[in-house]
């Protein structure tokens, strides 16, 4: 009976450690660029332009979505690991036919085309727009 008991615990530690390891690679592949070319997409996308020190390489791109979050935290749609990056700094949302950009009160201000944004005041994006994340920077292309 003891051993049935162990062999059951055993069986369920296994069955934890494979869901955590299953999470943690979803959350990790969440934040992963696009493979194919970008001229080979449709939709708008961010490419990096400079994120060394975030792990992300000049020329990533990431395809955005109606709703697509940036910050330090792995529930963000793109995750930018440097320490000036909030956990949710930033958000890209398409409304009434444009895309916009928000600053979610992080502590460094995004920036867009070198310019600080207020807190909770969404600004339209251009084609080219330069977004600075931490010292993190994005081009918009729509």
């Amino acid at each position: 009976m003891i051993f049935a008991a162990r062999m059951a615990l055993l069986a369920l530690l296994y069955a934890f450690l494979g869901l955590v390891a299953w999470l943690v690679w979803r959350d990790v592949s969440r934040g992963e660029p696009e493979q194919a070319e970008p001229s080979a997409r449709a939709g708008a996308r961010l490419v990096v332009v400079r994120g060394e020190e975030s792990g992300l390489r000049a020329g990533q791109t990431f395809l955005l979505q109606t709703v697509t979050t940036i910050g330090r935290d792995l529930e963000n749609d793109i995750v930018v690991a440097d320490t000036y990056t909030s956990g949710r700094h930033a958000r890209i949302e398409r409304r009434d036919g444009r895309w916009w950009l928000e600053d979610l009160g992080a502590t460094n201000p995004t920036r867009l085309n070198g310019h600080p944004l207020p807190p909770m005041d969404p600004v339209p994006l251009d084609p080219g727009d330069v977004i600075r994340v931490g010292l993190t920077e994005f081009k918009f292309r729509p």
